[in-house]
């Protein structure tokens, strides 16, 4: 567990070190760590966002294999949704493939910024 998340303000009302009368710990927590509370909340975004690229990734993924199964029934002559396959491509495969390559960029872009500033401190 990182700091920020040891002596956030639940895990302190949690572990008895913040009774609900002394607020003066709370206010001694805030003024330590001042960006506490936007650190938190940029790991829940961080994961929330991680969270829909994986869920993008198996579309992704799933819509392939949809493909591949319909081209190989096609050739059969047993219908298996090539046509429907068709019709969702534009405004449902186009896109999920366009997040998913913006993702990938954005999360190795990120990942190299900071591994740039923390390299620096």
């Amino acid at each position: 567990m990182s700091p920020y998340q040891l002596l956030n303000r639940d895990n302190l009302k949690k572990s008895n070190l913040l009774q609900p009368d002394s607020q003066s710990k709370l206010k001694l927590v805030d003024r330590k760590f001042p960006d506490l509370n936007t650190e938190l909340m940029r790991e829940k975004l961080l994961n929330w966002l991680n969270l829909a690229l994986t869920a993008n990734l198996f579309l992704v993924l799933l819509s392939f294999f949809w493909l591949a199964i319909a081209v190989v029934g096609k050739m059969a002559g047993v219908p298996l949704g090539l046509d429907l396959w068709y019709k969702l491509w534009e405004p449902l495969f186009t896109p999920a493939i366009g997040l998913l390559m913006a993702g990938a960029i954005i999360s190795g872009i990120v990942s190299w910024v900071n591994k740039k500033l923390n390299s620096a401190t």
